[in-house]
């Protein structure tokens, strides 16, 4: 439970607002991050709750680098799930764009460090900031499979390397 910083009132969940002094509270990193996560167009309603419940784990691990390929060869042996396809997408899309923004930054780096050494210090931050945004890309969307959502995640989610269908489809 939250409590107002101005006057102490207990505050609703989820509310920013106290009721008894409308004292603003700004959301917290967590919340704002769960925000986020909400926003994607939400595809949930293609797969059963069956399906979901069952292949919620490998989702999560789609989301994780390099743990991506243990959920990514199950599924593609087995030819099963649309959801963990969904989420397999989206973690892979995820971890090929951050392979490859990080690859060039760095060749960047190093290039335009032979002109100038200081370009090269820049393109090493550059990196960092790129790191921590990839990483929260990564919490939202472990975030929204352990919800057992399907949710496209900012910036990338509409990128498609792996066909995920409606539940009306085939399955074959």
């Amino acid at each position: 439970m939250a409590f107002c910083r101005k006057c102490g009132t207990e505050m609703p969940v989820h509310s920013h607002e106290c009721p008894a002094c409308h004292t603003q509270e700004k959301p917290s990193f967590m919340e704002r991050l769960a925000d986020k996560a909400e926003h994607g167009i939400d595809v949930t309603d293609r797969y059963t709750k069956e399906e979901i419940d069952e292949n919620t784990p490998m989702a999560v691990l789609a989301y994780i680098p390099v743990l991506c390929l243990i959920p990514l060869f199950i599924e593609l042996s087995a030819k099963k799930s649309f959801y963990l396809r969904f989420h397999l997408n989206q973690g892979l899309v995820l971890f090929l764009t951050e392979l490859i923004m990080g690859l060039l930054v760095e060749a960047a780096g190093f290039f335009l460090g032979k002109i100038w050494y200081p370009l090269e210090a820049v393109m090493h931050i550059l990196t960092a900031l790129l790191g921590v945004g990839f990483l929260v890309l990564t919490v939202i969307g472990v975030m929204t499979a352990l919800h057992k959502k399907a949710r496209e995640l900012p910036l990338f989610g509409s990128l498609t390397i792996i066909k995920s269908q409606n539940k009306g489809d085939s399955h074959g």
